[in-house]
């Protein structure tokens, strides 16, 4: 009796432990393009959700000289995966000198390879590619 509690026990610490959900938190590299200088922006990225019909990034974008309030992500933007381009359903409005918030792409896609994020237009860079495997 002894010897069925401990695997009992045994089973669920592995099963309640176990990720068999595709969609539990994931970890991914924050990619970072730019800079504080005068007249350049830094924007870092890191995706944050891949499935359940969307990908969805984490976006930070700061600058000490550039006023970001006339870039609109959803125009500039664009999630190439698959040989697709995707522009977001979702995006933060940037404010002055510093914004964040979450760039959401609804999709089905599933990913094969890498996948990229383009950001065009936003100085001092005309495009800013941000690559993950």
């Amino acid at each position: 009796m002894k010897r069925l509690f401990i695997i009992l026990i045994i089973v669920l610490i592995f099963g309640c432990t176990k990720e068999n959900n595709e969609f539990q938190e994931q970890k991914f590299e924050t990619k970072s393009t730019g800079s504080f200088e005068d007249g350049d922006v830094s924007i870092d990225i890191t995706p944050t959700q891949i499935g359940e019909g969307k990908l969805e990034f984490s976006i930070l974008v700061n600058t000490h000289s550039v006023n970001l309030e006339p870039y609109n992500l959803k125009e500039i933007t664009t999630l190439e995966i698959n040989g697709k381009k995707i522009k977001p359903d979702s995006v933060p409005i940037l404010g002055s000198h510093h914004s964040g918030g979450l760039l959401i792409f609804k999709t089905n896609e599933e990913i094969i390879g890498e996948y990229s994020l383009v950001i065009e237009g936003i100085p001092k860079m005309d495009k800013r590619i941000f690559i993950w495997n």
